[in-house]
């Protein structure tokens, strides 16, 4: 085992040097062969690195300017041949340079925290039941500007509101069966992450209303509340969010008319409200959605007729408006 650790440092010793000439971190190339030979002892579909490359080539590997790992493949891309979680080597928060960990799929119960809040992550993915009881700890990543969770359990778990104060998070991804109440959740928010340009929540057992604390979070491009069971209307000050361009509010119980500043959002892409319980005259105007691709109204309660003008929408690609109380011939 010694001559073989022994021949792959003198082959990373002669071909760490990178398409760039740069050359690779040795301890860290160290690392990586350690976490590939783990992985593949682990069943994982083999990453099938080729140490007489440069590492640079590695599949899923990014270095910095100065040879350091910043980036390792996605644990999540992988699929466990065995029945077992696979658990993270502690050797991993010696790539001191890493800005990206996507922990999906994998444990983490061996890591230290704290070493890891110590690397300059940008992105960190999990979803083992290891980072609730971290969630003030998720506070120390201070360059942290991707945070997506979920917990893989039956059980019912409080949803960790700690997270808004990541001081500078910009997309936030959190589906699980988390409890609480939504109107909570967007406050937090609201008072905390100004710089938010994704919040994706969904599929969770949150309940109560979208508040009107929705429209400070001025910076959103991307709304996604899908599949929780949050009822009441939409508030006005959805109209604050004039960068939005994504918004998913499909498959809760959402009632009430549609309100006038929804038609403010003329940067909108894609607007999907099937499944609610939302009614009266779609009459608003429409035809301020100049970039809307997709439109999904299906199954809600809405009456009247079908506004002819939405067929004028110039980048309109998908529409959905049955299972309603329309009238009228849809849009061709």
């Amino acid at each position: 085992m010694n001559y073989i650790r022994i021949l792959i440092v003198l082959t990373l010793f002669c071909f760490c040097i990178n398409v760039k000439g740069q050359i690779a971190n040795q301890n860290d190339s160290l690392i990586l062969v350690e976490l590939n030979d783990t992985l593949d002892f682990y069943s994982f579909p083999a990453i099938k690195w080729n140490y007489s490359q440069p590492v640079s080539t590695w599949f899923g590997v990014e270095l910095t300017e100065d040879g350091r790992v910043a980036r390792i493949p996605d644990f999540e891309e992988m699929t466990l041949d065995l029945g077992e979680i696979y658990q993270v080597p502690k050797t991993i928060l010696e790539l001191d340079s890493l800005e990206r960990l996507d922990f999906r799929k994998v444990g983490t119960s061996e890591l230290d925290w704290d070493g890891l809040s110590s690397l300059p992550l940008r992105f960190l993915a999990v979803d083992d039941y290891n980072w609730l009881d971290r969630a003030e700890e998720i506070l120390d990543f201070n360059q942290l500007d991707t945070l997506i969770a979920s917990v893989i359990s039956s059980d019912l778990v409080q949803f960790p509101n700690e997270i808004w104060r990541i001081p500078e998070v910009q997309v936030v991804e959190m589906r699980s069966s988390f409890t609480g109440q939504m109107n909570d959740v967007v406050d937090s928010a609201s008072n905390n992450s100004s710089s938010l340009r994704r919040l994706c929540i969904k599929g969770t057992l949150l309940e109560g209303t979208i508040p009107e604390s929705i429209g400070a979070l001025s910076n959103l491009e991307e709304l996604l509340f899908s599949d929780n069971p949050v009822s009441g209307s939409l508030p006005q000050s959805i109209g604050n969010l004039k960068d939005l361009k994504i918004l998913l509010l499909n498959r809760s119980e959402l009632n009430g008319e549609l309100p006038n500043t929804l038609f403010d959002l003329t940067e909108l892409e894609e607007l999907n409200l099937a499944g609610n319980l939302f009614e009266g005259s779609l009459s608003g105007q429409f035809e301020n959605f100049v970039h809307l691709e997709r439109l999904v109204l299906a199954s809600n309660q809405f009456a009247g007729t079908i506004p002819q003008e939405i067929a004028a929408l110039p980048a309109l690609i998908r529409l959905s408006i049955d299972k309603n109380q329309l009238t009228g011939s849809i849009p061709e």
